[in-house]
């Protein structure tokens, strides 16, 4: 088995080779001997005092905490300037000076480190499997106690933090935080959420994964591992996505487990695998018609079904029961008659044909057989109300602005909802046990609105309205702005037949709308003034 603390092992035992500098015992006792018999005072630098040093001389700072390169003692130093003469400091003085400025050039040793203590720490590492994760047969080794043992498979104690915490630990005695904090989380077990799409697609999402508050999390890489582990794309080591969710198209078998290992590149972390969290996900066989995975059918999956059809939000394979790539209400239809018959073979008296009728604000469907749903669609004004049967298995509608979605299932009576305002059906689909039944749209029974003739026309035309019942009628031109032209009826009407007629004289050529409404009905017809 193989271990990846080789690649990152001189990065990680930084921290347990070199303790903190500190300055009044290892710093100032090298200035005092080589630099400050010029630099008591020298060009406004004094070199005698860690505060002297920290203001500075005449020219602005002489010390970049943290950046030893950009700091101007350091240069002058390394390069012989200082101090003049044969006098210069060693290689391993220079070096310690070095370390001494990136460590945040603090006076005392021992106040600067990791403060978070959501970071790696010692208190959790007595346990190697806190820090050392098995991803695909790899390794990947993090802690500060334990050093992975790839001949013997097995995590040897090496107590790290028995000589203080490892570099990016929690260190409980730092006062100063030092930007060194590493951290370990990742999303795994029950916030990551798996969906079984379809034989080749499952769907994953973290989103209720919180990094530590102080971290800053700069890509996410996934592994998906069964026999052996592949990266999904862009999310290999070389991407830097931060999506939290991924489509991983992938053939899986049957029952066969899935590792997701979903791997954090923290900022700090010199690593993407310093922090791994891994997830199981066995997919099965889609079970159609089981949509609440209880195992059976009922009524509660016709409700999820219709549920998701109505919200637009349906996924995985459980609710397409007729197998042709879409959730329609063809599918309740499909799943309510093998819950009701116990046969999903369809029924002998099927529906072939069937129309609807509005009368006396009643939408009604006639048809020459068993009807097992309908869905609809229809746009409205926002003072329009409906109430759909209660007799039939399932009744539900969702509304959104002037637009609402309803699905009936195995509807008993003629009568689908009762309403009041005006309405369009924009979309409509009805079926019976096992297929779509030929539907006329609309039997209208409460006016028939002929064509306008002449149309084109300049400047008139006429068109023939047919009561079949007396009613209110309100009919108008507009034009495409929806900007009124001109009221051509508008009160109670007898049942009969009527001519209205328009003049448009006096506005310009163009496109207008004629719309007549007749107890909540209406239709539209477009005429083109042409001058």
């Amino acid at each position: 088995m193989q271990s990846l603390k080789i690649l990152t092992g001189l990065i990680f035992t930084m921290g347990i080779l070199f303790s903190q500098v500190d300055y009044s015992s290892q710093i100032q006792p090298i200035f005092n001997a080589k630099c400050t018999s010029c630099h008591g005072y020298s060009a406004g630098l004094n070199l005698e005092s860690y505060a002297g040093v920290m203001a500075g001389g005449n020219n602005g700072d002489v010390i970049v905490p943290f950046n030893h390169s950009n700091s101007e003692l350091w240069v002058r130093v390394n390069s012989g300037q200082m101090p003049p003469g044969n006098n210069d400091l060693t290689s391993d003085e220079v070096d310690l000076v070095a370390q001494w400025i990136n460590e945040g050039a603090l006076e005392s040793a021992g106040n600067s480190g990791c403060t978070d203590p959501e970071a790696y720490a010692c208190s959790d590492d007595n346990d190697y499997t806190n820090y050392i994760f098995d991803v695909g047969g790899i390794m990947y080794d993090n802690s500060c106690n334990w050093d992975w043992n790839t001949y013997t498979n097995e995590a040897d104690y090496v107590g790290g933090c028995e000589d203080g915490p490892c570099d990016g630990y929690y260190d409980p005695d730092a006062t100063t935080d030092d930007g060194s904090c590493r951290y370990y989380q990742a999303p795994y077990g029950d916030v990551v959420n798996f969906t079984q799409i379809d034989e080749n697609t499952i769907y994953l999402e973290w989103t209720g994964f919180t990094p530590p508050a102080n971290a800053v999390v700069e890509s996410y890489h996934i592994q998906r591992c069964t026999e052996g582990c592949s990266w999904l794309p862009e999310y290999t080591p070389a991407d830097a996505s931060t999506e939290m969710e991924v489509y991983d198209e992938y053939e899986w078998e049957s029952g066969v487990s899935i590792k997701y290992a979903i791997a954090v590149k923290y900022e700090n972390n010199p690593y993407w695998g310093w922090a791994i969290g891994a997830s199981y996900f066995t997919p099965v066989g889609c079970n159609v018609g089981d949509l609440n995975q209880d195992g059976g059918w009922n009524v509660l999956d016709i409700v999820t079904l219709a549920n998701c059809i109505l919200g637009n939000s349906c996924v995985g394979c459980e609710g397409d029961l007729n197998s042709d790539g879409v959730y329609n209400v063809l599918d309740i239809v499909t799943l309510a008659n093998c819950i009701l018959s116990q046969n999903c073979g369809g029924r002998v008296d099927d529906a072939e044909e069937a129309s609807l009728h509005i009368e006396n604000n009643v939408l009604k469907l006639e048809a020459d057989g068993f009807i097992g749903g309908v869905q609809m669609t229809l746009t409205h004004d926002n003072d329009f109300q409906i109430n759909l049967t209660k007799s039939a298995l399932y009744a539900n509608y969702v509304s959104e602005d002037n637009e609402t979605r309803l699905i009936i299932v195995s509807p008993e009576t003629d009568e689908l909802f009762t309403y009041q305002g005006s309405f369009e059906i924009t979309e409509w689909l009805v079926a019976n046990s096992q297929s779509e039944v030929n539907t006329k749209l609309p039997l209208i029974t409460t006016f028939d609105l002929g064509e306008a003739y002449p149309n084109p026309f300049n400047p008139q035309t006429g068109i023939t309205l047919h009561l079949y019942n007396d009613g209110f009628v309100h009919s108008a031109v507009y034009n495409v702005q929806g900007m009124l032209m001109e009221t051509l009826a508008k009160g109670n009407y007898s049942a009969g037949n009527y001519h209205l007629t328009w003049n448009g004289t006096e506005v310009p050529s163009g496109m207008y709308v004629l719309k007549t409404e007749v107890d909540g009905l209406s239709q539209t017809r477009k005429l083109m003034l042409l001058k």
